[in-house]
């Protein structure tokens, strides 16, 4: 059984058939044909998907080691870094680089993109390219506007941003990786999420609690100031931050929503486990369910691989 994590759960409940190429059969190093495509594929985004991660890594580049420094925000720094990664990004992905013999993505470093459209030769318009820049400077735009959230994060002793957090609870292995854990002196940790989504309507309550449920559980790095293991999970500060409608979204939890997690992940862990590990012996791809929704399977990266 892998290592069970929110973003996994959800893909298998999507698509069981999805979940398996990307979480059983896509391998970096592999150098079966089979896992070597389905690592390629993986990489694949929508234009939706790609901007949200241009907003991260210039969130993880430019914003936090400038808070790590207690410094202000330079906004041309900013926009600056964002749009010549978009526009390396928006030429790797366009001359469709990611076909190219030998590629390694670790290799390109973040001038690495692969568009979903381009692998399956769909058009990618201006008007996409050009909702995407303006999305990105509007997410950006709130971001810096977030006097609050930046004076209170300058308070803290350390920032960690996208550490993975591996822990174990009831006997299930799992991982999870915040956007950002922030550590104070005299105060609980906060955890934040960075959402770039046009309609923001998702309660991410959930998501957020496997992250102070795993933070609170997890071996500590050597970076963490603190062993936050002293800490319950109701204790840990929660924020989701919609940078799209600019909107900070606090979350308080209670012990009836640990307990919801914890049932949420013994559910899910199972019925993985089973699908992957029948009764009946060895189990193949093309046995597992694929979604019933038809517009989920024109939108699957996997999906050269799932419909020969």
């Amino acid at each position: 059984m892998s290592t069970w994590s929110y973003s996994n759960s959800r893909l298998f409940r999507k698509c069981q058939r999805q979940w398996y190429f990307k979480a059983h059969v896509a391998e970096a190093r592999a150098k079966d044909q089979t896992r070597r495509e389905a690592f390629l594929l993986s990489k694949l985004q929508t234009i939706y998907s790609w901007r949200g991660s241009i907003v991260d890594q210039v969130i993880l580049m430019r914003y936090v080691p400038t808070l790590k420094r207690g410094q202000q925000i330079s906004r041309w720094d900013l926009f600056k870094y964002a749009e010549d990664v978009f526009d390396r990004q928006l030429e790797f992905a366009r001359a469709h680089r990611l076909r190219e013999q030998g590629m390694k993505v670790t290799g390109a470093g973040d001038s690495f993109a692969a568009f979903f459209g381009i692998e399956y030769g769909e058009e990618i318009t201006q008007e996409e390219i050009d909702a995407a820049w303006q999305d990105i400077e509007c997410a950006l735009t709130n971001l810096l506007s977030m006097k609050d959230l930046y004076a209170r994060l300058l308070t803290a002793s350390h920032i960690i941003p996208q550490r993975s957090l591996s822990f174990t609870h009831d006997g299930i292995k799992a991982q999870g990786t915040p956007d950002l854990v922030a550590f104070f002196p005299d105060q609980p940790p906060v955890i934040i999420d960075w959402k770039v989504h046009t309609f923001a309507s998702q309660d991410y309550r959930m998501q957020l609690a496997l992250y102070a449920l795993a933070l609170t559980n997890c071996k500590p790095h050597r970076d963490f100031p603190q062993a936050p293991v002293c800490y319950q999970p109701t204790e840990i500060r929660l924020i989701e931050v919609q940078l799209l409608t600019n909107q900070q979204r606090l979350y308080q939890l209670t012990d009836a929503d640990i307990d919801g997690v914890s049932n949420y992940m013994a559910r899910s862990a199972l019925n993985m486990k089973l699908a992957i590990d029948p009764a009946d012996g060895a189990i193949s791809v093309f046995d597992l369910p694929v979604t019933s929704n038809p517009d989920e399977c024109q939108r699957c990266p996997f999906r050269s691989m799932c419909w020969k």
